[in-house]
């Protein structure tokens, strides 16, 4: 019982660090919550999802619109400028 405790609490420490490293990922250096990234998560995250459960149920690879493609392209080379700018 006691080393399924330890097991346990690891797992729970090890779980909350990993929350911590994904949120300070939406952090800018200052400590400041980051939009620009929030947006790119969310718009490439969410098309990855629809597009893996959409490939999957029918069980081949589906094609992604190229609106979508834009979209999330758009919004990493704004976050790649904003970060370029900052740096000058």
């Amino acid at each position: 019982m006691l080393v399924f405790a330890i097991n346990l609490q690891e797992l729970i420490g090890g779980a909350m660090s990993l929350v911590n490293d994904v949120l300070r990922l939406w952090k800018e250096r200052d400590g400041k919550p980051s939009m620009t990234r929030l947006l790119l998560f969310l718009w490439a995250g969410g098309t990855f999802v629809l597009w893996a459960c959409l490939s999957l149920r029918t069980g081949e690879l589906q094609d992604l619109p190229d609106a979508i493609a834009a979209i999330v392209a758009t919004l990493a080379a704004g976050k790649a400028a904003q970060r370029f700018a900052e740096r000058q």
